[in-house]
């Protein structure tokens, strides 16, 4: 699997473990009986943390997210790997048709968890 996007929404200290919904674009090569090939949408709530001696860590549970194939291909090419993350996640929030608002939208019913009002900025979501 390999990286292609990843967005961050804080969620400013209203839960009482997590601190974080992560959402990854990711290209799969799939398996024999398996999964299929193509770009997936990982979208799950983290807790993330700084230490004092200058190390961070990243903790997620196993089961609380979801996975979504969204495109379907034969092999990773940058000029599509940039069309399916733009499509997923960039200015997305707001359509509630796209994967990626209903990726955050399971994840926020399934935890509890409420995002009122988000913006996108350079190098991901920040939540006001």
């Amino acid at each position: 699997m390999s990286e292609i996007k990843r967005e961050l929404i804080d969620l400013k200290g209203q839960h009482k473990w997590f601190t974080h919904i992560k959402v990854n674009v990711i290209y799969d090569k799939g398996s024999i009986g398996g999964t299929t090939r193509g770009y997936y949408l990982f979208c799950s709530p983290v807790r993330r943390e700084r230490f004092p001696d200058g190390y961070s860590s990243e903790t997620i549970r196993g089961g609380d997210g979801i996975r979504i194939l969204v495109a379907q291909t034969l092999r990773n090419t940058k000029k599509q790997a940039e069309k399916v993350a733009q499509e997923c996640c960039l200015g997305k929030l707001n359509d509630k048709d796209s994967w990626f608002y209903k990726a955050i939208d399971y994840v926020c019913r399934k935890h509890n968890l409420h995002i009122t009002e988000c913006s996108l900025k350079e190098g991901g979501f920040s939540v006001r």
